[in-house]
């Protein structure tokens, strides 16, 4: 899934709109992050998506970032994706506009998670909203912040 967030023609770079979401994840993701307050290399976070708790909706994430992305990698057991699935976010630039891109690999889902929140029928993924949402939450923060980088 990927949403665009800002025109260059504003200042920010792909490099500069990571660094806010890595540094505003309470103000960006549209659900609860808890245990870490921004994401670095090496931190662990609990996900707390909200979904109904059947769904497995909580989970430990291991987190990996570079300047125009963050990866998290599932841990533990007991989350709607088994341990070694991933989800990276990533910015990039492309035709006068900074895009936020979402990459999942899911490893062992559960059923109705899977059909639920991936591509069916050549319909959107449900998550896709969920994304947008984010999206929009970190271009909200882009112009309250103000400073182009």
């Amino acid at each position: 899934v990927k949403n665009s967030v800002v025109s260059t023609k504003s200042g920010w770079t792909a490099e500069g709109v990571m660094s806010v979401f890595q540094n505003r994840p309470k103000d960006i993701f549209p659900f609860t992050v808890k245990g870490c307050s921004t994401f670095k290399s090496g931190a662990e976070c609990n996900l707390e998506t909200g979904l109904d708790v059947l769904l497995k909706p909580n989970g430990t994430v291991g987190v990996t970032t570079t300047k125009t992305s963050v990866t998290f990698t599932v841990i533990e057991n007991g989350y709607f994706d088994a341990p070694g699935s991933t989800i990276k976010f990533s910015t990039y630039e492309k035709g006068g506009m900074v895009y936020l891109r979402q990459d999942a690999v899911s490893l062992g889902s559960d059923g109705y998670v899977a059909i639920a929140l991936d591509q069916v029928f050549g319909l959107p993924p449900a998550s896709a909203n969920t994304w947008a949402l984010q999206a929009s939450n970190l271009a909200t923060q882009l112009e309250l912040d103000g400073r182009p980088r």
